[in-house]
């Protein structure tokens, strides 16, 4: 099982601090002044110091991916779901996004690009407060005819017309929910449970400004 988190961050995206990047590159600097690597060794070496030295985490809001079996799980669709999209090999639709229509008459349906291999995407909501589903309109999958998404939640009703209410505005966002061209379901999470592939799934109730799982 690999379980990888894209986005850990609550409220907005937050890049790293020049103080931070400061520190680290000190600490990296140190470390090339006592190893002194070859310039064709550089990659190795930056590859060789700490995390914490060499990587950011944290920056983007709360999104999780957890592979098991072949079979992959969504937790969350915060900013870090736009970096999960571009990371599920489809094709960029860059050139498609800046040559759109007149906001009143968005692209149809069969201008966009076929992916390259159709999925069926299983994304779990634990909440719809912004955090959490900011990402979802940078979600390139969501943009692939042949794709599937199901979205599952405490209550699919309310996700739909949240998520619906994210994207309708043409002064907030160029594309509508509903051309963005995967069949995108909605299901409230079952009481008794879910079952997706290998994954048994159960979900609790949390103490949390209007609700979540």
């Amino acid at each position: 099982m690999i379980i990888k988190f894209w986005g850990v961050r609550g409220s907005i995206p937050t890049p790293g601090f020049p103080s931070d990047m400061r520190r680290r590159l000190k600490e990296a600097l140190v470390e090339a002044i006592k190893r002194r690597p070859a310039p064709g060794k550089l990659d190795e070496f930056i590859d060789s110091l700490p995390a914490q030295t060499a990587s950011l985490v944290g920056g983007n809001t709360p999104c999780l991916e957890i592979v098991h079996e072949g079979a992959r799980v969504i937790i969350d669709a915060g900013s870090g779901l736009a970096s999960l999209g571009l990371e599920l090999n489809l094709q960029n639709l860059s050139d498609k996004l800046s040559n759109l229509l007149k906001p009143e008459d968005p692209p149809p349906l069969k201008s966009f690009p076929a992916a390259e291999k159709p999925q069926i995407i299983d994304l779990l909501l634990t909440h719809t407060h912004w955090d959490h589903i900011q990402g979802f309109p940078f979600f390139r999958p969501a943009y692939q005819a042949e794709n599937g998404i199901n979205v599952y939640g405490d209550d699919a009703v309310r996700i739909e017309e949240t998520l619906v209410f994210q994207q309708s505005s043409p002064r907030l966002f160029p594309i509508p929910l509903h051309m963005t061209g995967a069949k995108i379901n909605f299901f409230t999470f079952p009481k008794s449970g879910l079952k997706l592939g290998p994954f048994d799934i159960e979900a609790l109730p949390l103490p949390h400004p209007g609700g979540s799982l």
